[in-house]
């Protein structure tokens, strides 16, 4: 009976596991192999990754009918990769393997001042929004943003309050 047991836990957390991870943007499976493809510069790199059981834990923390909270709960994840350090091959490498990632995905804005450029980019399925990816690009790096889950545009743009939940 024992055996039963722990046989049956074995497999239901292997397909929660498999459940979560399917959850997970393409995105963030590259920009942690592009991580690892240049060995000696891991430090370099700058990651925050907030999983869905942590965008639950904080959507309990918020007032149930916030903008916040209904936000967080369609929200499986939100991935950063941040590096500025200036190797311009590792930059550019980063922003060509980008523009192959994000080919199917449609450009709400694209801001250009001198050198510096910031893309807003949206992924739709089923005709809802299921990634919003913000790259922010420079001479010394870039910062690539993405939450992915079921997004509503109209919550996205009040985002600026969900910092408080972070700080309380």
């Amino acid at each position: 009976m024992m055996k039963k047991f722990i046989l049956f836990t074995g497999i239901m957390c292997i397909a929660l596991t498999s459940t979560v991870n399917a959850q997970e943007s393409k995105l963030i499976s590259f920009a942690e192999r592009f991580m690892q493809t240049f060995k000696g510069h891991e430090d370099d790199f700058s990651v925050v990754r907030i999983s869905p059981q942590m965008l639950s834990m904080i959507s309990k923390m918020s007032d149930e009918k916030s903008v916040e909270n209904e936000f967080l709960k369609k929200l499986k994840g939100l991935y950063i990769l941040s590096y500025d350090m200036g190797n311009r091959k590792i930059i550019q490498n980063f922003d060509q393997q980008m523009k192959t990632l994000l080919k199917d995905y449609e450009s709400l804005m694209e801001i250009k001042d001198g050198k510096d450029k910031v893309q807003m980019l949206t992924k739709m399925e089923g005709g809802k929004i299921t990634d919003f990816v913000m790259l922010v690009n420079s001479l010394e790096g870039f910062t690539f943003i993405n939450f992915f889950g079921e997004i509503d545009l109209s919550n996205l743009s009040k985002l600026q309050t969900l910092s408080k939940a972070f700080t309380k």
